[in-house]
């Protein structure tokens, strides 16, 4: 769900070498559906805010760290601050509602939820004066026909009645993403960086006020998780995706949002023994239906 972390120009962009774009879009692809099922791990054994908020707190720390090394300017302190609301919206809300709510929702389930973002977020930009296309409205109404009819299955109401903080996930990153492009935040991978560290600065207090604390004894499969997250999900990810986002056309760059709840349902099936209903299933294919007509009815 990074999109909203970096923009691109439109104009001609020069082929990369193809085998740079192949490893890029399997890393944004297998990185990011997996971090699903790895939370779904971490949060077994570690306090679900806390571990999140050490997560971003890292990983925003260690890329502002590079970032600097390599020459990049300061973020002013304007550009602090915007990044303390849209950090706080995008990883604090956007990714705390889905650290919680995967204690008792199976990865693959938190997945096909999460896709629906972007029909969240035509709806909103209504708010902000734009206005969305034919295609856009047609794929929004598919995706809500979707969700509800996901929505009405018995079991999945059940899931959904016990973590009903997943639903505000979306809704929460939707408003991190316009509040990201109407607020001046710092260009490029550094405003990941401050977003991030933000995010995480945000989470760790809440954290620690509602009662959670880091366990005496750690078991390795939840330090395990946590690591993969910070290195593999934050880090190589996101990198992965500012190659993308420099060096190819947009649409391929954000083509993980289809592709990333198939990967997060298989690993959640395979490893997790997670097992989804039928109807979950399908209906998750008519979201990322949805999500495919959204992106084509944006395209100009």
């Amino acid at each position: 769900m990074t999109a909203a972390l970096a923009s691109t120009h439109d104009g001609t962009i020069d082929a990369p070498p193809s085998s740079r774009v192949l490893l890029a879009l399997l890393a944004v692809y297998v990185l990011w559906g997996s971090t699903y099922y790895g939370i779904a791990i971490a949060v077994q054994t570690l306090p679900p805010i806390l571990m999140a908020g050490m997560r971003f707190l890292v990983a925003g720390a260690v890329l502002y760290g590079v970032l600097r090394m390599r020459g990049a300017p300061a973020p002013t302190r304007i550009e602090w601050r915007n990044a303390l609301v849209s950090g706080a919206l995008l990883f604090g809300g956007g990714n705390g509602f889905v650290v919680l709510a995967e204690r008792t929702v199976p990865s693959g389930l938190t997945s096909i939820v999460i896709a629906s973002t972007p029909i969240v977020a035509v709806i909103m930009s209504l708010a902000w004066g734009e206005r969305p296309r034919p295609f856009e409205w047609l794929g929004v109404t598919l995706g809500i026909v979707a969700v509800a009819w996901l929505c009405s299955e018995g079991s999945i109401v059940s899931m959904l009645r016990i973590s009903p903080i997943l639903l505000f996930a979306p809704i929460s990153w939707t408003l991190g993403s316009f509040s990201s492009r109407s607020l001046k935040v710092a260009s490029g991978p550094m405003g990941a960086a401050t977003q991030m560290f933000a995010g995480g600065a945000v989470m760790i207090p809440i954290a620690l006020a509602i009662g959670e604390h880091v366990p005496a004894v750690l078991e390795w499969r939840g330090v395990v998780a946590w690591i993969y997250l910070v290195v593999f999900g934050s880090l190589v990810g996101f990198t992965a995706y500012a190659y993308l986002l420099r060096n190819t056309r947009p649409a391929l760059a954000m083509s993980y949002a289809y592709v990333n709840p198939l990967v997060a349902v298989l690993l959640g099936t395979a490893l997790g023994g997670e097992r989804l209903p039928l109807r979950a299933l399908t209906a998750g294919a008519a979201v990322l239906g949805s999500v495919c007509l959204i992106s084509m009815g944006g395209k100009r």
